[in-house]
């Protein structure tokens, strides 16, 4: 070895740990902590970015803060407008938080990213070490005594953070940190890459999860079992050659059944009789409507809904709240972005005057009050809406009339109607002879 030229690839590797798959492979069971010698940190790459808050401040991150394990820095600075009370150093599960009249105006967050092993991936006991390390040695330079360490396994996908609290911050932060777990595309891209460098991959593809599109898969002529490990304690996956393994994001109805809340709320009293070969007692009509869940009208619901309810799918009842909420948020969107408008325009005398709008109350003179072709498109498809019809039934009372109408009678009326402009008409019917409360529509005369 000694007289035989080296190539650059095998000059650098020499000096670098040992080829990593080979540390894998001669792991005796892959992924433990005592196989890796020297620098276990070459898979600690961070970055953080955010702008847009003129409160936060994005730190200038030291380039080797990704693999320097005995110091760190912040990663982001809030200032806040006035005095934060902040409590002791905690985790981000305990909920009892003691504030001991410390105040500050400026507060740190510290990202740390680990690939953890089978023997240390207790990340909350990490991200307390890591805390009480850097704050207490002298390499690490951190901006106020008070801030926060959020340490990420990207191996295990588990999170914790260890620090001190302003109040509403840690309700905050166990949310955030619950949907960036979740769906976050830049620890998905990292934990693939770094998954990629150890060649760690599995024997054969990854199977799509069963969900909504792809259920049909479930009537295929091939034998299905259905495996529910939601409650185990251990599990064994054996790879044999002529069985594929699928996860499920569908709530398949024998374990959805189970998480129906108060389940004993469907048998209102003792005289409720349940049919042998039944789950569910045998109401009437009226029990059901007390019974039912989320107070979803079924008349209302289309038939990719009613697929996805039989599937498991969770359904909530339209809330006026959520819609609101969201076309204040809508309306806070458009008006934050400002649009320049330019128009040329003609005075008396022949001059040529051209006017910038930026606000939004400036450009309401040019804009369209009609929007019609948006009012056009919506007509065409009145007639779609004919296809779900049901009526609320909130204010009937048995005194008053009731009204049969004619479903091409409906339907003419909702096809000829337009969005804006109110319609109204004379409708001729007649009552039966054993009935007057009864009014049966024959025809109308409408007035657009």
């Amino acid at each position: 070895m000694k007289y035989k030229k080296l190539t650059n690839a095998q000059r650098s590797g020499l000096n670098q740990i040992p080829n990593r798959r080979f540390t894998l492979w001669w792991s005796p069971t892959i992924n433990r902590a005592n196989v890796y010698v020297g620098f276990q940190v070459q898979l600690d790459l961070t970055g953080i970015f955010m702008h847009e808050i003129e409160t936060v401040q994005k730190e200038t991150i030291h380039p080797r803060k990704s693999y320097k394990m005995n110091s760190s820095c912040a990663d982001i600075l809030l200032f806040s407008a006035y005095k934060w009370n902040v409590s002791r150093p905690s985790l981000l599960a305990d909920s009892k938080d003691s504030m001991d009249n410390t105040t500050t105006q400026k507060y740190w967050i510290d990202v740390q990213l680990r690939w953890g092993d089978y023997d240390s991936h207790d990340i909350e006991r990490y991200a307390r070490a890591k805390f009480l390390d850097y704050t207490t040695d002298n390499m690490s330079i951190y901006p106020s005594p008070t801030g926060l360490l959020i340490a990420i396994d990207l191996a295990y996908n588990l999170h914790s953070a260890y620090g001190n609290w302003f109040p509403g911050c840690k309700p905050l932060i166990q949310q955030a940190m619950a949907k960036i777990m979740k769906a976050n595309p830049a620890l998905y891209v990292l934990r693939e890459r770094i998954r990629k460098a150890l060649q760690l991959y599995s024997s054969e593809p990854t199977e799509p999860y069963l969900s909504s599109q792809n259920y049909g898969e479930l009537f295929s002529n091939q034998i299905i079992w259905f495996v529910d490990d939601t409650n185990v304690y251990q599990v064994h996956l054996l790879d044999f050659p002529n069985i594929v393994i699928k996860g499920s994001e569908l709530q398949l109805p024998f374990q959805a059944c189970l998480k129906v809340e108060k389940f004993v709320v469907l048998k209102p009293d003792k005289t409720t009789i349940t049919e042998p070969h039944h789950i569910w007692p045998s109401l009437t009509d009226d029990e059901w409507i007390k019974v039912e869940k989320n107070n979803v009208n079924v008349a209302s619901l289309t038939q990719s809904e009613i697929r996805d309810i039989i599937l498991g799918m969770e359904i909530s009842a339209p809330s006026a709240q959520r819609q609101q909420i969201a076309e204040i948020e809508k309306q806070t969107k458009e008006q934050s972005q400002l649009t320049a408008t330019t128009t040329r325009t003609v005075n008396k005398h022949g001059d040529e005057i051209i006017t910038a709008t930026t606000s939004n109350y400036e450009t309401q003179t040019f804009s369209s009050k009609t929007e019609w072709r948006v009012r056009a498109i919506s007509a065409t498809n009145l007639h779609l809406r004919t296809n779900h019809i049901y009526v609320s039934s909130d204010d009937i009372k048995e005194t008053g009339y009731t009204y049969i109408l004619p479903k091409n009678v409906l339907k003419k009326f909702v096809t000829i109607s337009d969005l804006r402009a109110q319609i109204a008409g004379y409708l001729y019917g007649i009552s039966p002879p054993d009935n007057p409360q009864v009014k049966e529509i024959q025809n109308g005369f409408f007035l657009i």
